[in-house]
């Protein structure tokens, strides 16, 4: 089916056309969306917009959605905070904004967020520069200004956060300028020697812990070629990381890379054609049916067009994203970035940017059930 991604679309048709698009390579019965919600609305709440989305379940059974409050404008630099809201019923409702980091008219952004399931302390790690710094003049040098990272954790599921750090010396080499953790989730080891091991993907690295957080450094250099990423675990514990293209930007395809040495060392950068990528980011994650416990397949959310950020679409792959044969689309208007999740019964949940006519109109949060199984 080829989609129309008409700008004008009234935000009726837009929805009603959800359940017919679901499915558009494959059968339609696949994805079934159970909600939809919007979560964050520009405008609202003293921020022009609200950008860069991470979802994070809770150990203690909350969700949490992270985001960029933009205050005076769109633009990527600026007066920018960091901002959580709550929901204490799978997605269904969410409670205020609250503010974790705001530092006056600077830029604190790309949140990144991993939950510790060992002991349930919560991490966020966090970008931050001056906010007359844009990204291209911090990039080329013409500013004295660097991008550096940061990091914040919570012990109370969520509600309160601890002052932001840096943590710059130890997890950037001396010459960054510039750097972007995530955006989005990290990951914790499940198996192998380094069981419980978290990691943080960040451009051309990542950043990780053995200790539970009580140190950080830099883990694995990954090929250079991509920038923000995200991480998943396979079920033969083999790491797969999708990157947005910073190098060959023309090809408008995700990469990805695999490491069977939890992160150690990478495979070289392979441009995925199936991906498609208008040059944005994308989000990655493992699924696990309900009732399958260790049977699992991928997950990636992306905008399903090489051109424009339109069209958000999910993709599944059954043999560790060697193949995406199936897709549903869950916004077929404009749409940027995104952050799955996967969620309790089975369910999974899908944080993202999206409008009617204008890509940053809102960011809404999806949750969906896949109602097939799949190859281990």
């Amino acid at each position: 089916m080829k989609l129309d991604a008409n700008p004008r679309r009234p935000a009726g048709l837009l929805l009603a056309l959800y359940g017919v698009l679901a499915g558009i390579a494959g059968d339609t019965s696949d994805l079934r969306i159970v909600l939809r919600t919007p979560v964050f609305v520009s405008g609202e709440d003293g921020c022009h917009s609200y950008r860069i989305p991470a979802l994070l379940p809770t150990p203690g059974g909350a969700l949490l959605a992270f985001c960029e409050g933009r205050r005076n404008s769109a633009a990527d630099h600026g007066d920018i905070d960091v901002l959580v809201k709550r929901s204490e019923d799978g997605g269904r409702s969410w409670g205020e904004a609250r503010v974790i980091w705001d530092d006056g008219g600077n830029t604190c952004g790309n949140p990144t967020a991993v939950a510790d399931r060992d002991n349930g302390r919560l991490w966020l790690f966090l970008c931050h520069n001056p906010g007359a710094a844009d990204g291209p003049s911090i990039r080329a040098g013409t500013l004295s200004a660097r991008r550096t990272v940061w990091v914040t954790h919570s012990d109370d599921d969520g509600q309160t956060w601890e002052p932001a750090r840096d943590v710059s010396p130890d997890v950037q080499s001396p010459d960054t300028r510039w750097d972007a953790t995530g955006p989005g989730v990290g990951i914790q080891l499940r198996s192998g020697p380094a069981a419980g091991r978290l990691l943080v993907p960040a451009i051309g690295r990542d950043i990780v812990s053995d200790d539970h957080g009580a140190t950080w450094r830099v883990g694995g250099v990954v090929p250079a070629g991509s920038s923000e990423a995200q991480l998943a675990e396979l079920a033969d514990g083999r790491l797969v990381r999708a990157g947005r293209p910073a190098i060959g930007k023309e090809r408008r395809r995700f990469t990805l890379t695999y490491s069977s040495d939890q992160g150690l060392t990478w495979t070289p950068l392979r441009y995925h054609e199936e991906l498609l990528t208008p040059v944005c980011q994308g989000s990655l994650m493992r699924h696990e049916p309900a009732g399958e416990p260790g049977r699992g397949f991928l997950l990636f959310s992306h905008p399903g067009s090489d051109r424009k950020r339109v069209r958000l679409t999910v993709r599944a792959s059954h043999d560790g994203g060697e193949t995406w044969p199936d897709a549903w689309v869950l916004h077929p208007g404009p749409a940027a970035y995104s952050c799955l999740a996967p969620l309790d019964g089975g369910d999974a949940g899908c944080l993202f940017e999206c409008g009617d006519s204008y890509r940053y109109e809102r960011i809404d949060f999806v949750r969906f059930r896949l109602e097939r199984g799949a190859a281990p």
